[in-house]
Parts: C-alpha cells; sequence; structure tokens
C-alpha cells in the first residue's frame, strides 16, 4: 500500500493544473483530480498586492483582497509542470513548480474540519466516491489501494502519523 504522502505524488507530481477558480475555497484542477482547499499561501503576497495596487488603486475595495494576490500567482503557476510534493508542518501540502514559485495550502484554517483534498471532481471531501486523499482535523488521509483501483471496497482512509 502507498503511504499517504506517495498518494498524493502518485495524483500530482510530474502534472500541472488546467484550471483554478478563487472564492469560499479554491480550486486546482489536475489531470487525475481537482485540489480543493480553505487556503493556499504564496511567497511575497504584500508585495505583490502592493504593486496591483500602484495600477490598480480599487483593489482596496474588493471584498478579499488578499485574495488577489493569490490569484495572481496562481495565474502565474497555472499550466507549469511540478517538480515537487511535500508535507510541511501539521501536513500542510507543499508544491513547486517548474518556474521556481512554490505553493504551501496550510493546515490551520480556523472552524472547519478539513483543510485540503484531492477529489474526483471538485466535490465533496467527505464523499467516499469523490475522496483521494486530504487533510481532516490536521491528520493525512487517504483511501486504500483497493478503493484507488476502484476495487469497490467501503470507503477506509489510511492515516499518516
Amino acid at each position: 500500500m502507498l503511504s499517504p504522502l506517495d498518494t498524493v505524488r502518485e495524483y500530482l507530481c510530474s502534472d500541472f493544473y488546467y484550471r483554478f477558480s478563487v472564492g469560499d475555497t479554491f480550486a486546482l484542477h489536475f489531470e487525475k483530480c481537482i485540489l480543493v482547499a480553505q487556503d493556499v499561501s504564496i511567497q511575497n503576497a504584500e508585495q505583490i498586492d502592493a504593486s496591483i495596487h500602484q495600477v490598480l488603486p480599487e483593489i482596496t475595495k474588493t471584498v478579499d483582497r488578499a485574495d488577489v494576490a493569490k490569484a495572481t500567482v496562481l495565474a502565474v503557476t497555472q499550466r507549469i509542470s511540478l517538480v515537487s510534493v511535500e508535507l510541511g508542518a501539521r501536513s500542510s501540502l507543499i508544491l513547486t513548480f517548474e518556474n521556481g514559485i512554490t505553493l504551501i495550502f496550510p493546515t490551520d484554517t480556523d472552524i472547519v474540519d478539513w483543510q485540503w483534498a484531492l477529489t474526483q471532481s471538485g466535490g465533496d471531501p467527505y464523499d467516499p466516491s469523490e475522496f483521494v486523499a486530504g487533510v481532516f482535523f490536521e491528520t493525512l488521509e487517504t483511501k486504500t489501494n483497493s478503493e484507488q483501483d476502484g476495487g469497490g471496497q467501503p470507503a477506509t482512509r489510511s492515516k499518516s502519523k
């Protein structure tokens, strides 16, 4: 059986996302799955925000101003191959792209029970037909190999320690 991290790598490594969405959650559409997350952290967020503000002062009137810089970086990494998939503190997901940019999907969002997940079509991470891997209450969980291969087994999950 693959480790939880190896399962995540199997779905993401050497791939790229071809579409993304920003809203109450973030979604990155890869060939094999959709990464959904409560949040994404980017490097130099304040500098990116300040640069955008210089050419678009109306940024101060947005509801989620921080999402503007995040969406900009997501656009810059779209269709760029992943070169590294790692886990950080508390099972945060760290993706590094060929262009040198790193995205971190943290696991410190308050008042939620799931932080990030890989799903088949971007649906509810709790739906057994959707779930591939994800962080629930700070624990990385994945389906067993037989379920990933369509073995029809009940929706059990393996946990990383």
